[in-house]
Formats: C-alpha cells, sequence, structure tokens
C-alpha cells in the first residue's frame, strides 16, 4: 500500500503537507501529539475524503480500523457489538458467528462474551476494538493510538496481542502512536511524522543501521561538559544532584563518552531535533 502527495488543509492550516510513502508489514507511525497522525489514519480508513493526494490501496478492499476515540454503546454486551459491527462491515451472518468466538479468543475476552461494555476496564474496551477492527479477518488494518489511557499491565498485555496479531504476512497493519518504547518491539518499518510532514521512513534495521556508530553516552559533572557543537544532545538524565547522563548524537568521538547501540527513541529523538530545525538531512 502506498500514498503519495497526501496534503490536508483545515483553512488555511496545512495538516498534512505532501505525505508520501509506502507501508508494509507492521507498519509504525510516530511522532507527537499534534502532528497529524490521526488525521492521515482517517484518510487511509476512507473516513475523510477530503485530501489532496493519493491512496494507492493496491487490490486491498478488506479495512479494519480501531480509531483513537473507541466509544461503543455501553449497554450493550461485547457479542452484541461485534455483531452491530460486523453487520454494518457488510459481513453475513454466517461470517460473523463463525469469527466472533474466534477473535475474542485471540484477544483474551471470550469468557467476557456476554458482559456489557460499562463493565469492562479501559484496556478491556481497547482490546474490544481491536477485535470489531480484525473482524472478517481484513488485508489492511489500521489502529490509532492503541495504548492510550492504559496503565502499564494493561500495555504490557496489549503490546503482546499486538505482536501476535500482527504475525499475518497476508496483512499490512498500521499503528500509530507517540509513545516510542511501546513500538519498538511490535513494528518492522517506521515512519516519523513531525509538524505534518514525513520526516522518515524506512525499515526499523535500516534506521538503526543510520546510526550505528554515531550514539554516544558520557556522564559529567552539572554544567556545559558538552560542545553542542560537536553533535545533538539527544537526552539527559541525572544519576546524583551534581551529575548527569547524556545521550548524543555525534560523527566524531566524544571524548570520555561509550559509544552505545542506537535505540528507536534515538531515532525518534534525533529526527525530532532535526524536525524542529528544519534540517532533514544526516
Amino acid at each position: 500500500m502506498e500514498i503519495v502527495d497526501i496534503e490536508k488543509k483545515v483553512g488555511k492550516k496545512s495538516i498534512l503537507k505532501n505525505v508520501s510513502c509506502e507501508f508494509k508489514g507492521v507498519y509504525g507511525l510516530l511522532g507527537p501529539n499534534g502532528a497529524g497522525k490521526t488525521t492521515l489514519m482517517k484518510i487511509l480508513a476512507s473516513v475523510n475524503s477530503n485530501y489532496n493526494g493519493h491512496v494507492k490501496k493496491n487490490g486491498i478492499k478488506n479495512v479494519g480500523y480501531l480509531p483513537q476515540d473507541f466509544f461503543p454503546y455501553k449497554n450493550l454486551s461485547i457479542e452484541k457489538i461485534l455483531n452491530h459491527l460486523g453487520t454494518l462491515k457488510g459481513l453475513n451472518k454466517e461470517t460473523i458467528n463463525n469469527e466472533i468466538d474466534a477473535v475474542l479468543k485471540e484477544l483474551n475476552l471470550l469468557k467476557y462474551k456476554q458482559y456489557k461494555v460499562k463493565e469492562l476496564s479501559g484496556g478491556m474496551v481497547r482490546r474490544l476494538g481491536i477485535a470489531q477492527a480484525i473482524l472478517g479477518r481484513p488485508e489492511l488494518l489500521i489502529i490509532d493510538e492503541p495504548f492510550n489511557g492504559l496503565d502499564l499491565e494493561e500495555k504490557i498485555r496489549l503490546k503482546f496481542l499486538l505482536k501476535k496479531i500482527s504475525l499475518d504476512e497476508n496483512r499490512v497493519t498500521i499503528i500509530t502512536s507517540h509513545l516510542v518504547d511501546e513500538m519498538e518491539e511490535i513494528c518492522t518499518n517506521i515512519g516519523l511524522l513531525f509538524s505534518g510532514e514525513m520526516v522518515k521512513s524506512d525499515g526499523v534495521n535500516e534506521l538503526l543501521s543510520d546510526l550505528e556508530n554515531k550514539i554516544w553516552e558520557l556522564e559529567c559533572d552539572k554544567g556545559n561538559c558538552f560542545d553542542v557543537n560537536r553533535g545533538l544532545i539527544l537526552s539527559e538524565t541525572f544519576v546524583s544532584a551534581n551529575r548527569k547522563k547524556l545521550r548524543i548524537y555525534s560523527d566524531e568521538n566524544v571524548s570520555g563518552g561509550k559509544v552505545m547501540s542506537p535505540t528507536l527513541k534515538d531515532i525518534y529523538l534525533y529526527y525530532n531535533q532535526k524536525a524542529n530545525n528544519n534540517d532533514y538531512t544526516q
């Protein structure tokens, strides 16, 4: 699946600016709040048709979509919700009946099938949202901000489930988030969307390779212990009241520093800083 020069404006404000990329495998769309991720997902799910550019689905007809705000009817049971949404998808009764137990089992919700939505935890509602999205076995699965509002235990459980359902090689899965750590173990490909612009899109391994031998860790006394003209400070943490640890991007050796293996968080912070400086070249 591919998008070419997607542009979206609200009034005079540009929400998406000529966004182009290819979606394949398990694709993670990362960016801060307000970057345009949800707008792009609505376009891919055909919820928003007021845009310029081209969406090339390459034969994909069956799409599953979990919006960021999923508010099913509180007084209906899980089973009735899935029956209703399956009907709206155009699935026949036999297909719906055959698949409900299967998708609920896959998402650890089968024993709660008769529970009403108002009796479910926030994490269970998100899993219900994913269940309705994969009903009908879609070729394209779009999941917008699945980790929002979940506690740590629910995030870990949902991350495991997303990894499991993403193993289907016949499906393109697109997941958006601003939580980098939650995406690192799930995605095979990553797009970085900042201020409506796709600043980088590539495989995770390729992105990591780009920063190989360029990420340094330096521990030093509080104060200006690194010349910012020699690189970028990606993050800093205090190890004591007077000492801090810096995570640095630099093409040159960092005196007193130790070269580290790059992480997806390093990639995100690096391109975020470049985007803020309107410099997308490495």
